[in-house]
């Protein structure tokens, strides 16, 4: 009788405790991000008008179940979206792209499946350094908000996306649809099509194109802040 009770006893505890495991909410994997500075671990300048070369990579990296999407920074829709923390010993600086005139604009984006990367290749220069290769043609590479000082420091890259940026109409998903009608459109004609691909409160929501919108930050990485 005492070997039956001790099994019950033994069996009713694995039950309760196979119930109790299959309640246990499963921890949802994010997308992360990560700045990439060449050199590996060395300290990189940045900020530097003699080298003109300061290339960063940003990854980011799918750990979820589901396709993400993100805009393509030709445009407005994604040119705006990465920023920089440069943090020194007394204060910390926002890095930002400055505005721009936009001549040919509209919405197109970047589909990245589970546990796939995406990366992203800027040159961090200031705006002053950018003017010096303005016969280029790539003023608009430059980027505001560096500390004036030369300095050991911090630097973290952050994705952000401005909340009326989520989604977009699927009528124009496929940019090649517009590109030569684009190009003829006069200020007037822009921002009628502006207008017809931003969101609509009557709209199918279903229909619309979602843009992955939660804000991620990267570990911090040590540089030299060079004026």
């Amino acid at each position: 009788m005492r070997k039956l009770l001790i099994a019950s006893t033994f069996l009713l505890v694995l039950f309760y405790s196979s119930g109790q495991s299959s309640n246990i909410k499963k921890t949802e994997s994010k997308v992360s991000i990560e700045l990439s500075i060449p050199h590996g671990d060395e300290i990189r300048r940045l900020n530097n008008c003699i080298d003109l070369e300061n290339n960063v990579f940003i990854i980011l990296t799918n750990n979820t179940d589901s396709t993400i999407r993100l805009y393509e920074n030709w445009n407005s829709y994604g040119y705006y979206n990465f920023s920089f923390e440069i943090n020194l010993n007394d204060s910390t600086h926002v890095v930002t792209r400055p505005q721009k005139l936009w001549y040919r604009n509209f919405p197109t984006h970047h589909s990245i499946l589970p546990n796939e990367k995406i990366v992203f290749q800027f040159d961090l220069i200031d705006t002053a350094c950018a003017q010096t290769r303005f016969f280029r043609g790539i003023k608009e590479d430059g980027w505001v908000g560096f500390p004036n000082q030369t300095d050991t420091a911090q630097i973290r890259v952050i994705y952000s996306l401005p909340e009326e940026f989520s989604s977009y109409s699927s009528r124009a998903i496929i940019k090649e649809e517009y590109l030569e009608y684009i190009e003829e459109m006069d200020s007037v004609d822009l921002e009628m099509y502006n207008d017809m691909i931003s969101p609509k409160e009557s709209e199918n929501q279903e229909n619309r194109i979602w843009i992955y919108s939660e804000r991620i930050i990267s570990d911090w990485k040590r540089i030299i802040i060079v004026d």
